[in-house]
């Protein structure tokens, strides 16, 4: 069996910024066989050759880093060790949980994740005001060459084509700016795609998963983005139940919620229940917060009299 030295596993998961949970999480080695390997006394454990792999390639090391025996050699120390800061702002379970599945998924610290995420927001949005660029070119193209449109739908391409051209020039990537957020082209060949929707970046994002067949999406941007990343990760983490994996999707429980006690792979079927139960719970408090406020509702609009409330015409003649 190979060896892993205890120093140079904890180096490399301090210097990867990774608790023992989360590399456990990203590794599927166990929390208790992590900290094992790195509180042993002697300079290196004996331990499953899948084992050192799996440690490996979630810190993204070779195996010899892991294994070999003198000590890891320090970091030197940052040139601006204040370069760094926190950032404080709140995350709901639904969000919460696909940071934490994407992370499972391509093995990464979330930090790094969220480290990554201004400059992949500036690579979608540039990419769908390049395409939105390229369907005004088209369509503008394909109305000056049928020269048959009746005028007003004419007068509306254009009054269109100049709103689009100027949300793009301004990066309006959520439409906002539009003169008329609901002026749609005219029937123009079917080659040009319709351009202009409410929400342009939405647009582009639901053709991306369309095309790639990734499993997930988007979908009502009115309150905030909603969306489903990473299906595959939420139905393991769920143990293969698609109510569940669809109930974490939604936020109706945080992963981070789970029992340390519950995490271990022996534990599975407690944590599944566990989280049932939890999930079950969390919607019944919905439910009842939603009856005491429809009761509330009720209540102040039979205050208000009987030509507030929801009776039919008929019953309010009866009554006056």
């Amino acid at each position: 069996m190979p060896n892993i030295n205890p120093r140079r596993l904890k180096h490399w998961r301090t210097k990867r910024s990774l608790s023992m949970e989360e590399l456990a999480a990203t590794s599927s080695v166990n929390k208790s066989t992590i900290y094992r390997i790195e509180s042993a006394a002697p300079p290196k454990r004996k331990t499953r050759a899948n084992v050192l792999r799996e440690l490996a390639k979630a810190l993204n090391v070779k195996e010899e880093e892991l294994a070999v025996e003198s000590d890891p050699v320090p970091d030197k120390p940052a040139r601006e060790p204040k370069d760094r800061s926190q950032v404080s702002f709140n995350l709901g379970n639904r969000d919460r949980n696909a940071l934490s599945f994407v992370s499972r998924r391509y093995r990464i610290n979330p930090s790094t994740i969220v480290e990554l995420a201004p400059l992949l927001f500036v690579m979608v949005a540039e990419d769908s005001l390049r395409k939105r660029a390229e369907r005004l070119s088209a369509l503008h193209a394909a109305r000056l060459a049928s020269g048959t449109l009746p005028s007003t739908y004419s007068d509306a391409a254009e009054r269109f084509e100049h709103a689009e051209a100027r949300s793009i020039r301004i990066r309006d990537i959520f439409g906002r700016q539009m003169d008329d957020p609901d002026i749609q082209p005219p029937q123009l060949p079917k080659d040009v795609d319709q351009v202009g929707q409410w929400n342009p970046l939405e647009a582009h994002i639901k053709e991306w998963f369309a095309r790639t067949g990734e499993m997930g999406g988007i979908s009502d941007w009115e309150c905030g983005p909603s969306y489903s990343v990473c299906r595959e990760v939420a139905l393991a983490f769920a143990g293969g139940d698609e109510d569940l994996a669809t109930a974490l999707e939604e936020g109706w429980m945080g992963v981070h919620e789970v029992p340390a006690e519950l995490r271990s792979n022996d534990k599975a079927e407690q944590r599944l229940q566990w989280m049932r139960d939890r999930v079950a719970a969390a919607k019944s408090e919905f439910e009842e917060r939603e009856r005491a406020s429809h009761a509330e509702f009720r209540a102040v609009l039979a205050k208000l009299g009987p030509w507030t409330t929801t009776k039919s015409p008929s019953d309010r003649e009866e009554n006056s």
